[in-house]
């Protein structure tokens, strides 16, 4: 019996004890950051963080993270208590679409970071990267950076896109125009993508052939010069050229002339040279050679005569001079007969 007693004594001073100690704890205050918030709560030293937030009020999300933990007690130096706020970033790169862990108030840029995925310098983010995170699911867009090399009749330019363009989208961003009867490879709708970064513009075109003053039409599209020839059955002969090059695109409304070279002997104000054309005609022969004819001029030919190869094309300079020329002129009698003077008179009437 004296021992129970005795038992109980010493429990009931160790809860005198412990009562003391409770009512003796170090009060102080702790600021509880949570995310743009701050909050500064009463407390006392040694009290777990998890109490603190209870008094608090404050709920924890099953995935955010709070410094120090939660069973951590305060000591008399512990003056703030962080709380990080998990947050989910769905990340929208083309067709990919990636889930990354975060908490708010992480820019876009650390996370994108931290999940391994990188950003090109030319590639476009929405929001931007030092945007922070604010919401619980959060989401950004990459455009990813895609030169587009486009070839059009034989000239190759690069143009500025974006995978997710349609061909269309970035010739019309750039600029370039493709006619109804133009044909592009690949075709208009086909997305950029990482394997398709190329295109290829074929125009179209209706030309015209002349060989001999006689004429024919072909059309073609992405054709060049010497396929239009060919497609016009036409096969050259020996010294026969055309004005253009043969590897030449075409161009709609282009005239192509198929000539043939031939020697003519020019002779010009003194000078006689023999001269290699394709002209057809002596008057166009003489505007190429830059021969222009007075109004008095002459010609050995017709200036509409056809040019043949030997031929001879002579100028005949006209001018007129006037010249001066004193002469002495011996002097003669007029005789003249008047009724009004007497037969067998006479009289001078001006020496």
């Amino acid at each position: 019996m004296k021992n129970k007693i005795l038992q109980s004594m010493k429990w009931g001073i160790l809860c005198l004890l412990l009562l003391a100690c409770t009512a003796c704890a170090k009060k102080i205050t702790v600021t509880v950051q949570d995310y743009k918030m701050s909050t500064d709560v009463d407390a006392k030293v040694g009290q777990t963080i998890e109490k603190v937030l209870e008094t608090a009020q404050i709920e924890l999300g099953e995935k955010d993270v709070i410094e120090p933990a939660l069973d951590a007690k305060l000591a008399e130096d512990t003056t703030e208590i962080v709380i990080r706020r998990y947050a989910c970033l769905t990340v929208k790169d083309g067709d990919q679409e990636t889930q990354v862990d975060t908490f708010k108030g992480e820019t876009i840029g650390d996370v994108l970071q931290q999940g391994g995925i990188t950003v090109g310098e030319k590639d476009v983010i929405e929001p931007a990267l030092d945007e922070q995170i604010s919401k619980d699911q959060a989401e950004v867009t990459i455009t990813r950076y895609a030169a587009l090399t486009v070839t059009d009749s034989g000239e190759t330019t690069e143009i500025d896109a974006f995978k997710g363009m349609t061909i269309a989208d970035v010739l019309a961003q750039a600029g370039i125009t493709v006619g109804e009867k133009d044909v592009t490879e690949p075709a208009m709708d086909t997305v950029l993508s990482e394997d398709q970064t190329e295109v290829t513009i074929k125009r179209y075109a209706k030309v015209t052939l002349r060989r001999n003053e006689e004429e024919q039409e072909v059309e073609l599209v992405g054709g060049t010069v010497a396929e239009a020839i060919e497609q016009a059955g036409i096969q050259l002969e020996e010294k026969e050229e055309a004005d253009e090059e043969m590897d030449a695109f075409l161009t709609d409304g282009m005239v192509i002339s198929i000539t043939k070279e031939k020697t003519v002997k020019l002779t010009v104000d003194g000078k006689t040279e023999e001269i290699k054309t394709r002209v057809f005609r002596v008057e166009e022969f003489l505007e190429e050679q830059n021969v222009k004819l007075g109004d008095d001029d002459e010609l050995n030919v017709k200036k509409s005569k056809k040019l043949k190869d030997g031929m001879e094309v002579i100028v005949y300079r006209v001018e007129y001079k006037e010249e001066k020329v004193t002469e002495t002129i011996d002097y003669s009698t007029i005789e003249q007969y008047s009724d009004s003077m007497d037969r067998g008179t006479s009289s001078i009437d001006q020496y």
